[in-house]
């Protein structure tokens, strides 16, 4: 059986967001309208976040006004519910341009307090429209990096043209599909336009606003389903659901009455047996998460599983 606190806290939750839903449909226009968040979640605390060609986990708005040079992202875990004192597991520092665009990730992973791995993704330019950017990769030896050696994903830029953009994976081979125009997203328009293979992934909408993405056995058959429902102004999300067969995940985000995003609940099921439950917080100060609680759930276990993200911001200095 699952742990009655946390079973009574996720069931509460998603009750919560089931009554929030049903009230925004009903009230429509008198909803609150979400305000603009740092993180951009169709692209945090997902997949997507590893594929680095696309540097769009942040608002360059909020960065380029608030003048951050640098996020420093600290990851902990802790199995035993001590928030004073949890194993570090991984660094990631972002550096910004005053623009607000990423211009380099160093991502350090640790295990016994030793920092064991340790890379450098350096972009070469500003993102296109689309947010995609070239990078190098250099090791904590001073090495350049092949896509074949990395954890992350990367891409090339392929092909860009009025209904679709193409790019390669470095690593397999593998092409990335963005049917940018609704018309084109039926079966029958995907193949045609397409003609994908199984290595394929294509994603209706854009890179920064895709709404499906999965890969075909042939034209009808999807596997690995991605799923963005969006909130009524079309900009934040609102649910991702996610299926790896056999596991599917659904993602709520959770929005406080301010329209500023509070955290997200994620759940894995089996065969619609729940597996997994995991309540993601943000903590804000100075209108800044420094600290994202993770706690997470199995099912038959008694104890959580924690884990802590702590942020540190660099500021440009500002001119006299």
């Amino acid at each position: 059986m699952l742990n009655r606190h946390f079973f009574m806290t996720f069931g509460c939750a998603l009750v919560l967001l089931s009554c929030q839903e049903k009230k925004e449909h009903i009230s429509g226009q008198n909803s609150e309208i979400p305000k603009s968040f740092i993180f951009n979640m169709t692209q945090m605390y997902n997949s997507t976040e590893d594929n680095i060609s696309f540097p769009l986990w942040f608002n360059d708005s909020i960065i380029r006004a608030k003048g951050i040079k640098c996020i420093k992202r600290k990851l902990y875990n802790s199995s035993n519910n001590e928030e004073d004192s949890p194993g570090l597991k991984e660094i990631k520092i972002y550096s910004f341009s005053s623009e607000g665009y990423v211009t380099s990730i160093n991502v350090a992973r640790y295990y016994e307090r030793y920092c064991i791995d340790s890379l450098l993704y350096s972009y070469k330019g500003t993102p296109d429209s689309y947010g995609y950017s070239t990078l190098n990769v250099i090791n904590f030896f001073g090495r350049e990096m092949k896509a074949s050696t990395e954890h992350a994903i990367r891409h090339k830029k392929e092909e860009y043209n009025a209904k679709f953009l193409i790019y390669s994976d470095e690593k397999t081979g593998g092409r990335l599909f963005f049917l940018t125009k609704k018309k084109n997203w039926g079966v029958l328009s995907v193949d045609s336009i397409l003609n994908p293979n199984p290595n394929d992934l294509i994603v209706f909408g854009t890179p920064k606003k895709p709404v499906k993405s999965y890969q075909v056995e042939n034209t009808v058959n999807e596997s690995k389903v991605i799923s963005y429902t969006y909130l009524e102004e079309g900009i934040h999300p609102k649910k991702i659901n996610s299926s790896l067969d056999p596991f599917i995940n659904i993602k709520y985000l959770e929005y406080n009455e301010q329209g500023i995003c509070t955290g997200f609940i994620d759940s894995t099921f089996n065969n619609d047996v729940f597996i997994t439950g995991k309540v993601s917080t943000f903590v804000f100060k100075d209108n800044l998460p420094f600290q994202t609680i993770h706690k997470i759930n199995f099912c038959n276990k008694e104890n959580e599983f924690l884990q802590i993200e702590k942020f540190e911001y660099d500021f440009f200095e500002k001119e006299n």
